[in-house]
């Protein structure tokens, strides 16, 4: 993935560039990241979801629109950070900065990453799980 993120010379290639201009402009590493994450849960029972199915956040500004159609397998596409069971940030929206979320996995090219893949730890989906119960209401 991320062939189209190349930049010349006179900026010091890919490696000078990031930082200082928008590479990843489409948020391809989005989808690579997504592909990499749901290679994981199908193998991986340590960063399997308690939820099924689990919920995630895909972090690509203004093309919101397109998560719906990356998706291979049964996701709840979460729209709040503070929801969402996966955050996949891109270089382009780092949506899961300042959250309390363990880092699972990073995308890149030219040692640089344009993707991040985090997982909410478990104990916290457990309370948030627990917070958004409410009990119905009983009468006498």
């Amino acid at each position: 993935p991320l062939e189209y993120v190349a930049m010349n010379a006179l900026v010091g290639g890919t490696r000078g560039a990031y930082g200082n201009f928008e590479l990843d402009y489409w948020s391809v590493a989005a989808t690579e990241a997504l592909r990499r994450l749901e290679r994981r849960l199908d193998y991986d029972p340590a960063v399997q979801a308690a939820d099924s199915p689990p919920s995630i956040l895909i972090c690509i500004p203004w093309r919101e629109q397109l998560i719906d159609p990356m998706l291979k397998r049964p996701w709840i596409v979460e729209t709040d950070p503070d929801n969402a069971d996966f955050i996949i940030a891109t270089e382009r929206w780092r949506c899961a900065d300042n959250k309390r979320l363990v880092l699972i996995d990073e995308v890149k090219r030219f040692d640089r990453t344009f993707a991040w893949v985090y997982a909410r730890p478990a104990e916290d989906s457990a309370k948030s799980e627990a917070q958004s119960f409410t009990p119905s209401p009983r009468g006498p």
